[in-house]
């Protein structure tokens, strides 16, 4: 059951956004995926009828291994 105390971390591997800098030979200070982040919460909001919220917390386009997110409910999320 999805409630207020959900909380799902995932990583989204070949993120087209964070990829796409990297194609470029760049580097980005802050996480590049806010496409990514809007459309999983958008689809699991709709699919779960609760508010949700989707923060990038590492990403490849800064160097990290994977593009990491971290979805809760939208007055969970800092």
């Amino acid at each position: 059951m999805i409630d207020e105390n959900f909380v799902l971390k995932f990583k989204h591997h070949n993120s087209f956004e964070a990829q796409s800098w990297i194609k470029e030979g760049k580097q980005s200070d802050i996480p590049v995926c806010t496409m990514n982040c809007g459309y999983s919460a958008g689809w699991c909001e709709e699919s779960y009828d609760i508010p949700l919220t989707t923060v990038e917390i590492a990403c490849e386009a800064k160097g990290d291994d994977a593009c990491t997110f971290i979805m809760a409910p939208t007055d969970k999320i800092e």
